[in-house]
């Protein structure tokens, strides 16, 4: 297989900013990578929004809608977010195979919910079943 193409690096900045959804990544055509992405300063108030049957604060999944590949995510920061409403579906983690899979990604100074201080685990964020994941981290 040749190897595959990394997408240009998207940087996703919000400054101050309160949205009704959620934050993440749907990454469902291409084989290429999407990387290098960041999302920061984010206070999430509530979620309105259902995609499919998910209603939640972050969803981040790989999959094959269209049959042309399924590429990898890999390298996302998920930095200095207040999440004030967690929705009501459990966060989505979950890449599409062993190589195609979300790796590399670092949440930083997440406030759930309810919650004084930062996240220090998935759980604590509520993901319950990461799949097809590697190196992810929680600070």
């Amino acid at each position: 297989h040749p190897p595959r193409q990394r997408l240009p690096a998207l940087t996703i900045s919000c400054h101050r900013s309160v949205p009704h959804a959620r934050i993440g990544i749907n990454h469902q055509s291409g084989a290429g990578v999407a990387g290098d992405i960041l999302f920061r300063n984010i206070d999430i108030e509530r979620v309105t929004k259902t995609n499919n049957v998910w209603r939640t604060w972050a969803l981040f999944q790989i999959g094959d809608a269209y049959n042309d590949g399924a590429g990898p995510i890999d390298g996302v920061t998920v930095s200095h977010i207040n999440v004030r409403d967690h929705g009501t579906s459990t966060p989505i983690l979950s890449g599409f195979s062993p190589t195609s899979n979300i790796r590399n990604v670092v949440f930083d100074s997440i406030r759930m919910p309810g919650s004084t201080g930062y996240a220090t685990s998935l759980a604590e964020l509520g993901f319950t079943n990461p799949v097809h994941t590697a190196n992810i981290v929680v600070q």
